[in-house]
């Protein structure tokens, strides 16, 4: 069996390139198309079971290292999202939190996605001029 993470990871960064640019216009149209990408992209993971989508993704990320390398390394967004606000929620229901901590935590995942893009950006700069 073969780990898929770089196929997983490649995904994750082509569905934060799409849909980035909606999460700027605050307007209900832009909103269901974010709804509708999102959508995509669990089916697409869902379709990384199958070992034709599979071998597609992977054949284009040798086809195209460099631009891949950029979107695998922030591929790791939409799973942090999708797991931190599973998490959260539990987490916040079975503790009861005050809302003072709910912010608190609320606040420091949002660092950690807002900081997170530009330093995985650098490292991944970095690395493709090193490698060269």
């Amino acid at each position: 069996m073969k780990l898929w993470s770089k196929e997983a990871l490649s995904l994750g960064g082509i569905y934060c390139v799409l849909d980035t640019p909606f999460l700027f216009l605050q307007t209900p149209i832009t909103e269901d198309i974010g709804l509708i990408l999102f959508s995509i992209f669990i089916i697409c993971m869902f379709l990384l079971y199958w070992s034709k989508f599979s071998l597609y993704i992977e054949n284009q990320i040798t086809k195209f290292p460099n631009i891949s390398y950029y979107l695998i390394s922030i591929g790791w967004i939409p799973y942090f999202v999708i797991i931190g606000i599973v998490c959260f929620i539990g987490i916040a229901a079975a503790f009861a939190w005050d809302e003072d901590t709910i912010e608190k935590v609320a606040n420091i995942f949002n660092a950690i996605c807002t900081w997170g893009v530009p330093i995985s950006l650098g490292i991944a700069y970095l690395r493709t001029r090193i490698i060269k």
